[in-house]
């Protein structure tokens, strides 16, 4: 990957020995603004540390730390501490990408990929409802059956999901590979032919890596997340017409690990916190019949709000980050087209479908993310900003669906995104299985 060249220039205070301080002109070489952004904090860093008033024995692990970084950065060939070696080029790279804390970005992917997908899946749910409705009012190659007469009132379903996303590195954020698996268990009922409510509880894990890079400025690390979201629903039908609403509510829980390792520094900073979703969701489409073909336009608005709470790493001694809190706002459109055909099988009645859906985001820019290290009182603030969002990409999903002989619904569904500038591949597989009573 080409990466433009930054060099940043900045005057600071940089401390030359434990009696003086010097004003110099401080030449800070970087392949990214993260890495120039890091060194003008370390800078500031080494400079503020109250040493005259004494120091604890985090707060001169800190300075060693500091010192050994900002000695480099000024262009020499290492610090006077011999336990402290001179840094080429990429080390010192490396040793600046590693003391920003931009794996926290990641957890905020997750909580968004996180609540969008779980409003995603229970709409998914309602149009599984719709297709089925087809074939039981009006069977297969029925083209006269209306939509809610062929269900019992309530019903029960539980759906399994996995996933995998692809993330490449950028000069702002690591890349990484993420795992993922969840389930959804819901009940939904029909107050009249032409309604319906429900209520879902889903749970999701993530694992995600963070990719070491050939540069060694990245090495390794992890992020691992469980998240619970509890939806509220319902659906309108109005003859080919209808209306669905979703609100969502939910609590995610964050493990991360960060590596350190540069020459003279190997160590793991762990931190852990939580947050909260919330999102809504209001969609409209139409539902066209023709034999045994179903399909039609549709498009729907989903807004979410998220906060994760700020934390304070442990296990890194001095270097140790205390990350402040995030917040992420997202107001996406989405415009689709979907169409299914039904077939009479011994077994029951086959429905193949597929959607197709374009995604353009209203909202959510770059976020900033602050930190500071835990020890310092001073507080010197790091600063990472996150890549922008794409604000257009695209989806294609496509399954299956069994009305079985005995009423029993099953269905598979697979996804995959598109179009996203910085993800190099998205796919997602959910399963289940609904029973009426």
């Amino acid at each position: 990957m080409n990466i433009k060249r930054y060099k940043l220039i900045v005057s600071a205070f940089f401390y030359t020995s434990f009696t003086s301080l010097n004003l110099v002109q401080v030449s800070i070489a970087a392949q990214t603004t993260l890495q120039s952004n890091t060194g003008a904090s370390v800078l500031s860093e080494c400079q503020n540390l109250p040493r005259a008033q004494g120091l604890t024995a985090l707060q001169q692990d800190l300075d060693t730390r500091c010192t050994h970084i900002a000695s480099n950065l000024n262009g020499s060939t290492g610090s006077t501490n011999t336990n402290t070696p001179g840094l080429s080029d990429t080390e010192l790279e490396g040793a600046l990408q590693q003391v920003a804390t931009e794996e926290a970005s990641a957890a905020g992917t997750v909580s968004t990929r996180t609540t969008y997908h779980q409003t995603g899946n229970i709409v998914n749910r309602l149009s599984s409802l719709r297709r089925s409705d087809k074939v039981l009012g009006g069977g297969a190659g029925d083209d006269t059956g209306e939509i809610g007469t062929g269900f019992d009132k309530a019903s029960v379903f539980v759906n399994g999901v996995i996933g995998t996303v692809d993330k490449n590195q950028t000069d702002r954020e690591d890349g990484f590979e993420m795992d993922s698996q969840g389930i959804i268990i819901g009940a939904d009922y029909r107050p009249t032919s032409d309604t319906v409510v429900g209520v879902a509880l889903g749970y999701n894990r993530f694992d995600s890596d963070f990719e070491s890079n050939s540069a060694g400025s990245v090495l390794g690390g992890s992020l691992e997340a469980d998240s619970t979201n509890l939806s509220i629903y319902g659906s309108k039908y109005m003859g080919d017409i209808y209306v669905d609403g979703v609100l969502g509510f939910g609590k995610s829980d964050y493990d991360l690990d960060r590596v350190i390792r540069y020459p003279g520094v190997d160590r793991v900073a762990k931190g852990s916190t939580d947050g909260k979703q919330f999102a809504a969701s209001i969609g409209v489409g139409m539902n066209k019949q023709q034999g045994t073909i179903t399909y039609g336009p549709y498009g729907r608005v989903h807004y979410q709000d998220i906060d994760i709470d700020g934390y304070a790493e442990s296990g890194a001694l001095g270097m140790n980050m205390t990350v402040n809190d995030q917040q992420i706002k997202s107001t996406k459109s989405v415009m689709g087209i979907h169409a299914s055909k039904s077939t009479s099988q011994s077994f029951g009645v086959l429905s193949p479908h597929i959607n197709a859906e374009w995604h353009h985001e209203f909202e959510d820019d770059a976020r900033q993310i602050s930190s500071y290290f835990t020890v310092d009182p001073n507080q010197t603030v790091f600063i990472s900003s996150t890549d922008r969002p794409d604000r257009d990409y695209f989806t294609l999903d496509g399954g299956v669906s069994v009305v079985h002989t005995n009423g029993i619904q099953s269905f598979v569904n697979a996804s995959v995104l598109l179009g996203q500038k910085h993800i190099d591949s998205s796919y997602g597989v959910t399963a289940g299985v609904r029973v009426e009573f």
